[in-house]
Order: C-alpha cells, then structure tokens, then sequence
C-alpha cells in the first residue's frame, strides 16, 4: 500500500487486490471461514465486512472486528474462484480506478 496525498485526501494505491477479492467472494457467498491470528488463535464465522485495515467477523450472531496485521492466515470453507473478471470492485463502481481509494485526511 502506497499513500500519496491529493489535496486534503490521500490517496491510496492498493496492493493487496488478491486479499481483497478472497474477502469479497467469501463476503458476498456466505462462506465460513476459518482465521488463524499471529498468536495461533483461531475464529470460525462469516466475513461481513472489510477496509483497508480490518475484517469483521460474524459468530454466532455477534461481532467481532479483526485488524489484518493481526491475522495470519484465512481458510474458507471451500475453494474460491480468484478470476478477478467476475467482479466489480467497489472503487470501480465509484469512478476510481481498481487499484486507489480515498481517505479524508489532514
């Protein structure tokens, strides 16, 4: 990830579209998945949201946010289709291109 600033905003190119398409799909199909955190903790439940920094996971009706740093390795229930054609991505559907997104900032 990469910040350069634009004005008030800063603008960030993302390098991490793999990470983001994995979330994406599990997200959008309702996959279980299980997350491994550095610590060799483990958490099992659904994906229902994601940014830059964080993944929110849903168990058993609650929810817990997750930092990426924090997470080692994520584990779907069943194998994903990677082909990025088959999504929009959301920075796409706002007029950005695929690889920036915008923060307000300073």
């Amino acid at each position: 990830m990469h910040l350069k600033r634009k004005g008030s905003a800063f603008i960030v190119t993302k390098t991490n579209q793999l990470q983001d398409l994995l979330l994406s799909r599990v997200r959008r199909d309702k996959l279980p998945v299980t997350l491994f955190l550095m610590n060799g903790f483990q958490m099992r439940g659904l994906v229902t949201g994601c940014d830059l920094f964080t993944v929110v996971l849903t168990t058993d009706g609650k929810q817990q946010m997750i930092y990426k740093h924090a997470i080692s390795t994520i584990i779907p229930e069943r194998p994903v289709d990677l082909n990025p054609e088959e999504d929009v991505l959301p920075t796409q559907k706002a007029g950005r291109s695929p690889t920036e997104s915008r923060f307000a900032g300073g």
